[in-house]
Parts: structure tokens; sequence; C-alpha cells
């Protein structure tokens, strides 16, 4: 007969995003541990996550007697009291509208009693070992490609054309918490098909749902942040449209002379590409089984502002998950 404790470690992940196990399995209602691999659980950010058990599956099976559950959480806190959980008495921790500042590593220990034939007790204590990590659905971003026919390059006027430009697209968009990024003017002589010459400028830009204010709306809104970024982002997205087709309308109906830059009909391109919170990046390498997610980003790495991966912190000793700046 044995007498002491035994201890089995098991791995599992929480994500913060869509609430479903690494198989994808969204008949899960609950997750059990495993002494054998990881187990990684989705949690929708400021959602609630699926119960997390405090046992194996084979354990779950099994009379306990005396069964006791202790969980600690991120700088190894005890999480009994804690407001943001939720663990019953059989040992099932839920974490409630989670943040990425809940990310860490999480370990509960079970410890209950056996009675062998002889009605010997025995004490058994697992160790559970959990890292969990926030994530979020992908938001929109649009990018938006046009072009201007200016009478030569390298002319001063294309300068001020383009500062005039940018200040005014920045504007028109300031209200809904969305921030222009990445604006940019090429100038090209392009030969235009059956025709001469012709000096063209190449607009670029990006519009981001992240700009001044937003933090203040994902509070407002709590679980339908997504949508309503996403609303937000394509309300600029219409204006946009709008500026545009107003100037080729104006250049179309009116009778005066063409000024020395102006838009080129039907130029405008618009593409639908993904963008992350700040704190947050995609890497489908590390997570395959959500490649698609925008997963905080770990301790020694950060994202700033509308970008789509976490970058290495080399400059200081990031120990926080989330970091927006190095």
């Amino acid at each position: 007969i044995r007498k002491g404790l035994e201890i089995y470690k098991i791995g599992v992940i929480f994500l913060a995003g869509k609430a479903t196990t690494a198989n994808s399995d969204l008949s899960y209602t609950r997750v059990y541990g495993s002494t054998k691999k990881e187990v990684r659980l989705y949690v929708k950010m400021y959602h609630d996550s699926l119960p997390l058990m405090c046992m194996t599956e084979e354990y779950s099976q099994k009379e306990l007697i005396d069964p006791s559950f202790m969980w600690t959480g991120p700088q190894r806190t005890n999480l009994k009291g804690e407001p943001h959980v939720t663990i019953t008495d059989t040992g099932k921790l839920t974490v409630h509208t989670f943040e990425k500042s809940m990310s860490g590593s999480y370990s509960c220990t079970l410890s209950h009693k056996t009675i062998d034939r002889k009605k010997e007790f025995l004490h058994v204590s697992y160790l559970l070992l959990d890292v969990v990590l926030a994530y979020h659905e992908p938001d929109y971003c649009y990018k938006f490609v046009t072009r201007y026919s200016t009478k030569k390059c390298q002319k001063p006027v294309n300068s001020n054309f383009f500062k005039k430009m940018k200040s005014i697209i920045k504007r028109l968009v300031v209200d809904l918490t969305c921030v222009v990024t990445d604006v940019k003017m090429e100038c090209h002589v392009v030969k235009m098909p059956r025709s001469g010459l012709r000096s063209l400028l190449f607009i670029s830009f990006k519009v981001h749902p992240f700009g001044h204010g937003w933090k203040a709306t994902c509070k407002e809104f709590s679980s339908n942040c997504e949508n309503e970024t996403n609303e937000r982002v394509q309300k600029a997205r219409d204006r946009f449209e709008k500026f545009f087709s107003e100037q080729s309308n104006m250049i179309r109906d009116g009778n005066l002379e063409l000024p020395p830059v102006y838009y080129v009909e039907s130029s405008l391109e618009i593409t639908l590409v993904d963008s992350c919170q700040p704190g947050f990046g995609k890497d489908p390498n590390t997570y395959s089984d959500c490649k698609n997610c925008c997963v905080v980003c770990s301790p020694q790495t950060y994202s700033s502002s509308n970008e789509q991966k976490c970058s290495p912190c080399n400059s200081i000793n990031v120990t926080s998950y989330g970091a927006t700046a190095c």
C-alpha cells in the first residue's frame, strides 16, 4: 500500500476568443486536463471561459473521497475569492469577462482520498498547469489606393496637395475613433493605352478601427466591442467612397479649367485586410489550431497600434502579456 502524494503535470492553454478546444470541437461544455499532452481552450475577449475541470477526464469517472481544490493564477496568486473567477465546490473554474491582463500561468491542485481493499487511504495530488492567453478575432481594416493626375512630377504643387490630402482624410474619420495610417504618395510617368505619357500621383492609405478613444468604446460595448469597431471602420470606408465619388462629380460636371492636380475617375481601389488590437498579433505557426486569431503578445514581445504580428523586444525586459510598446 502506497502512502503519500502523487503529482502529475497537466498542460492546458486558455486563449480568450472563440470558445473552443484545440481540436475545434464546439460541442465541449467543459475542459479536462491531460497528463500526456497540452490542451488548448480559446475564450473570446470580454467573454466567459468554458469551465475548466481540476482533474483529468479519466478521474472524472472515479469516486473521489474528501476532494479539495486549490487554483492559483498569474504571479501564483490564489484565485479563491477573486471577483473575475468562479470556483465551484467540485473544483470547476470559470474565468469571467476575460481580458488580456488575465493572461499568464494558472495551476490547480486536486487532493483526495481513495480506499483500497484494506480500507486504507491514499492521498493523491494533481498539479494542473495552464497558460491562459487572451485572444480576439481579427478586426476590419481597409486599404485604399487611388490616383490623381498632375502636370509633372517633382513639382511643389504635388507636395502641397499631398499635405492637404493627408489632413482631409484624417479629419474625415476622427469622430469614429478610427485612425488613418501608412499614408503614402508616389509620382510616376505612365504610358496610357493608345495614348501618350501621363504623370500620375499614386496615393495609398489604411483605415483602422483603433484610433483615439477606441478603448472607451470597447468598455462601453463590452462583449459587442468587435461588432462596434467593425461597424465604425465600415462607416469610415463609406465616407471615403463618397468623398472620392464627389470629386469625380465635380470634375465631370464642372465647366471650369481642370486644377493642376485632379482626381482620376474610377481609380479608387479598396481592399479589406485584417487588423489586430495593440498588444495582439497573429502567429499561425505557434497557434496552428487558430491561424486567424489575434493572440495576446507573450512576454518579451509587443505590438503597437494596428500591427498584425508581435515583434521581439530586446531593449527592455517585458515580463507582462499584451505589451504595446518596447
